[in-house]
């Protein structure tokens, strides 16, 4: 995947962006509950590189095919190779941590259009010598599914973030179309 990160007005006029390679696993306890593990490798255009990681368990609450509610708690990381601060003079992280409880809704509406709204709240830092701060997050998904081989996903995300001297957040309207096997 390649994503360009507007996080600071900065980033957005240098196009500050990055290649990104990622693989999970879902392990399912039983048809309610799962524990999913995902890594990633991200190659930065300013030359820097970072690693992510991320570990959440589970359980469907109620689970129809219409409508299902999800809850669960997650932990996620990324670890940057450099600090970058000093060559762009962005804030940039050497290292991010977070810990969150999630709850989601998703469900299908006829046979090819599915939904997902989710909420994140706990608690993150985006340097290994900042105290955490608070963390949300709210997500949505639509899914169409076209004719084969093809798929329609659009995607909302608004984030907060804490830096070392304020508060801010990102928001994000995404477009995808998807070739299936």
């Amino acid at each position: 995947r390649r994503q360009i990160v507007p996080v600071t007005p900065r980033s957005t006029a240098i196009g500050l962006a990055f290649t990104g390679f990622d693989a999970g696993a879902e392990y399912h306890f039983n048809p309610r509950t799962l524990l999913g593990v995902q890594a990633g490798r991200a190659f930065w255009n300013d030359g820097n590189k970072s690693v992510t990681g991320e570990v959440r368990l589970q359980r469907a609450l109620t689970y129809s095919k219409r409508f299902a509610i999800d809850v669960g708690p997650r932990a996620r990381t990324e670890a940057f190779a450099r600090y970058m601060m000093p060559q762009s003079g962005l804030f940039t992280p050497e290292f991010y941590q977070g810990y969150e409880g999630f709850v989601g809704a998703h469900g299908e509406l006829g046979r090819r259009l599915t939904y997902e709204i989710r909420s994140a709240f706990g608690a993150q830092r985006l340097t290994g010598w900042s105290d955490f701060q608070m963390s949300a997050e709210t997500a949505s998904t639509l899914s169409i599914r076209l004719p084969r081989p093809f798929a329609l996903f659009a995607n909302y995300t608004r984030r907060n973030y804490n830096v070392v001297s304020g508060f801010g957040s990102y928001q994000g309207f995404y477009l995808q179309l998807e070739l299936q096997p």
